[in-house]
């Protein structure tokens, strides 16, 4: 809390993580607050939200601290956040929990996240899990559905797909080509809106028109737009000087505001066009090139000599380096082009522009999740249960051919028949 800051209410309500160390700075700060003489059996005054859940050792460390019977635990549950039209996101990073540290803890908050989401859109009618952690949510929501209930609405979602990020780590690797995900490499987004120095922007393109056109254009192309339309803001402008003043009286009263808010969020995208291009400048080109080059297995010894430039991995023996490195013969190259994961491995006509499920990533790479989603759209298949044990229908095609290639990627999965009508909305565990 900041120094010198006075609290006119008794009540103190604290929001916090389940961290613990930020926990015990709560603590620790409600320790300062409470005077010494005070009884125990007082109603408590300070309450502590722990979001998404309450560490067992929290009560533990509240009783070590003195603080029994004088402070009060609740949780505050994740809830999904509307980003942008059809995004919906919890806002948290499980990667170096469930990767690194091997820590699941976070797992029963995602799991209640999305039932609590069910209870609103209505449960799918079809779920599809890939990776243990995914199969272990679904287990959790199972467990809730029936110690807590589910929703009676009628169905709005075709599917939910909840996939291991560990299935594919080769998404978040790769550098972007769109205006919008370059904007996430240089410029701090928090829930939807991008700071960059003093100037803020709501990054939504129902309210910001120029992000709506130019957020899933590749950035080299962005430029050239915005330039259009400060031409054409400028050509308003000079028209305005010759209005007479029933249309000066319209122009206020129409046009006025939109066009301000216009000439902020053009200033905005602007400067973020101008950041991109000073933050990645000529190296840009290059690095698209050598990750294109390591996914497609070429060109070796100069991925070997970008890495140990860029990465810095001169410590390793150069041996070392080239095992990890993917060959013709490496499975997960194998994998990749049955899954046609690699565009350049084989011929599709409609991988042009944006309607590529690869555009993203200038069609070097199609991610998983996506892949499968849009070979099932085109084909589409009948309902299929495939389990370790060998269990299949044989009515089967599509995204199923793709499934019963990485088998070792996943424990479990479910496929459906339902055409190109079918909306999917999935999670992504990072």
């Amino acid at each position: 809390m900041e120094q010198g800051l006075k609290l006119s209410n008794a009540q103190h309500i604290f929001l916090v993580s389940s961290d613990l160390i930020a926990c015990k700075r709560v603590l620790d700060q409600i320790q300062s607050e409470i005077p010494p003489s005070i009884k125990s059996h007082v109603q408590p005054c300070h309450h502590i939200l722990v979001t998404p859940f309450v560490p067992a050792v929290l009560n533990s460390i509240i009783e070590e601290e003195g603080l029994s019977g004088l402070v009060t635990l609740q949780t505050l549950s994740w809830e999904f956040i509307r980003l942008d039209r059809n995004i919906l996101s919890l806002e948290n990073c499980m990667f170096t929990d469930l990767y690194y540290h091997k820590d699941t803890t976070l797992l029963p908050a995602l799991a209640r996240g999305i039932w609590s989401l069910q209870l609103i859109l209505g449960s799918p009618k079809l779920t599809l899990t890939i990776g243990k952690h995914s199969q272990r949510i679904l287990k959790i929501m199972e467990s809730m559905r029936q110690s807590l209930g589910s929703s009676n609405i009628e169905n709005e979602i075709g599917a939910l797909i909840i996939m291991d990020r560990h299935c594919d780590f080769i998404a978040p690797l790769l550098t972007p080509v769109t205006y919008a995900a370059l904007l996430q490499e240089v410029v701090e987004i928090n829930v939807g809106i991008a700071t960059m120095g003093k100037s803020q922007t709501k990054l939504d393109p129902d309210k910001d028109q120029i992000y709506g056109e130019v957020r899933d254009t590749p950035c080299s192309e962005v430029f050239p737009i915005l330039h259009g339309k400060a031409k054409s803001l400028k050509s308003e402008q000079n028209a305005i000087q010759t209005m007479k003043l029933s249309e000066m009286e319209r122009y206020v009263a129409t046009r006025l505001q939109k066009t301000r808010d216009l000439t902020r969020q053009l200033a905005f995208h602007i400067s973020a066009c101008q950041l991109i291009a000073d933050t990645l400048s000529s190296d840009f080109q290059t690095l698209q090139k050598i990750e294109k080059w390591i996914i497609e297995c070429k060109e070796r010894k100069e991925c070997l000599n970008h890495i140990e430039r860029y990465i810095g991995l001169l410590k390793c023996r150069t041996g070392n380096i080239l095992h990890k490195l993917p060959n013709w013969n490496s499975e997960w190259n194998s994998n990749a082009q049955k899954l046609k994961l690699l565009p350049s491995y084989f011929k599709q006509t409609e991988q042009k522009g944006r309607s590529s499920p690869g555009y993203v990533f200038n069609n070097a790479y199609i991610p998983l999740i996506v892949s499968s989603i849009f070979n099932e759209t085109k084909s589409g298949s009948s309902i299929k249960r495939c389990r370790k044990s060998g269990e299949r229908h044989q009515e089967s095609r599509g995204i199923s051919k793709s499934i019963e290639l990485h088998y070792e990627w996943s424990t479990w999965f479910l496929t459906t028949k339902n055409g190109s009508n079918m909306h999917c909305w999935w999670n992504y565990l990072c």
